[in-house]
């Protein structure tokens, strides 16, 4: 916020960001553009929705009114003021283009991701490895006691389903998508082998890269890719396939 005009956070739905970002900083204000009468003031009168919602400010699922951003571009261009815009968002498919169009130069990204087994620690939570893989990560988990993992995540897809991939017009079959994010539960930490669950699935191994590019996109999955010497061979060898969770580095494994 010291070096640039604007931050846009990127990060899996319920992992902390407008937490975050209103903690940090309690005197900004705050849009939530998932509320309909703010949303349609933002896209109906941007100069309105600034008058209501003045910088500093915190603009939540700006993705909702991706237009909005040449706005900001104009604002900040006027200003040049550090530390005016923070950005948050968990659908990070089209709205990284409309930033890199829109924004250039003038924001910086990042990434938020699930809590870390230190964190975790540092918070004096210490429990069983197993159940920490079932579990997971996610801060929601451990700010609600007694909630089941199974009941939250079941939740958690639910939500995501209906609210991000049903808006991509790379989905055109739910029910295929999800029997592929069944298979992929399933082949967590194998190598990715796409022409496979597109026969499982029944799609082309083309539906299966653009859904997959979806998932990473949308933080639920991430590819490790595996370490040579050579870096063609590092872009160009089939990486490994794991559902997201705080990581300190993006360091490649061996091969093999």
């Amino acid at each position: 916020m010291k070096d640039f005009p604007s931050v846009t956070i990127f990060g899996p739905r319920q992992v902390g960001k407008t937490t975050t970002a209103r903690s940090l900083f309690p005197d900004f204000s705050y849009a939530n553009l998932e509320d309909l009468n703010t949303r349609r003031l933002a896209h109906d009168d941007p100069e309105g929705f600034f008058t209501r919602f003045p910088e500093p400010v915190i603009i939540d699922k700006i993705q909702r009114v991706p237009e909005l951003l040449s706005m900001v571009q104009v604002r900040i261009d006027q200003n040049h003021k550090k530390g005016q815009y923070i950005l948050i968002e968990s659908q990070q498919i089209k709205l990284r283009e409309s930033i890199a169009q829109s924004l250039a130069g003038r924001t910086t990204i990042l990434e938020m991701l699930p809590l870390s087994l230190k964190e975790l620690a540092d918070e004096g939570i210490r429990i069983e490895r197993d159940v920490q893989l079932l579990s997971g990560n996610m801060p929601y988990m451990y700010a609600n006691d007694g909630i089941a993992p199974s009941e939250y995540y079941k939740s958690y897809m639910e939500t995501y389903l209906e609210k991000d991939i049903a808006m991509q017009s790379q989905v055109h079959n739910m029910r295929l998508f999800e029997k592929m994010l069944f298979l992929l539960a399933s082949r967590v930490g194998q190598l990715v082998n796409v022409s496979s669950l597109a026969n499982d699935i029944g799609v082309t191994t083309k539906t299966i890269n653009d859904w997959l590019s979806l998932l990473e996109s949308s933080h639920l999955i991430y590819f490790l890719k595996p370490w040579y010497s050579s870096r063609t061979s590092q872009e160009v060898k089939t990486p490994k396939l794991y559902k997201v969770s705080r990581r300190k580095t993006d360091k490649a494994c061996p091969a093999g």
